[in-house]
């Protein structure tokens, strides 16, 4: 959502490798943890959509966020679907199968989290034969979260 604003950041590498999530300064900022995690103007903001909706809300305006409820709820419901259903199969997966030592993988879960996210890739892509985007002819913040995980994905 940065890049989609053109926003001035400062990114700083935490998790994994870099480590940082651990120290009580972070732990201040997301008591879980996790990233991703912004500082914006003294305000600390979790969560991956509850990012993206602020940034969309504060500096993207009505291409991003419209204001009218009738206009955000398709883009709420394949955000909500993304984190709840397509997130815990692709993301699942990668544990199951990439993470997970190879005397560890329970070869049932991992066809059924295989089965689970092909038929969520082939949801969206019966969507996107028929139009551009997730929600239509024009970009939202629901493709972020789409993109990410095909990003995953593709990585995989």
């Amino acid at each position: 959502m940065i890049g989609e604003l053109k926003l001035d950041h400062e990114h700083i590498a935490a998790g994994g490798p870099y480590g940082v999530v651990h120290t009580p300064e972070f732990r201040a900022m997301n008591p879980n943890g996790l990233v991703p995690v912004i500082e914006d103007d003294g305000m600390i903001l979790w969560e991956s959509n509850a990012i993206v909706r602020y940034l969309a809300a504060q500096y993207g305006g009505e291409d991003f966020w419209p204001s009218s409820p009738r206009a955000r709820a398709h883009i709420d419901q394949w955000m909500d679907w993304s984190a709840t259903m397509y997130q815990s199969h692709i993301v699942g997966l990668f544990w199951a199968y990439w993470r997970a030592p190879e005397n560890r993988r329970n070869p049932k879960q991992i066809a059924g989290l295989q089965e689970a996210t092909a038929r969520d890739l082939k949801l969206i892509g019966r969507i996107l034969a028929t139009q551009p985007f997730i929600t239509g002819e024009n970009f939202t913040i629901a493709d972020i979260p789409i993109a990410t995980h095909l990003y995953r994905y593709y990585t995989m």
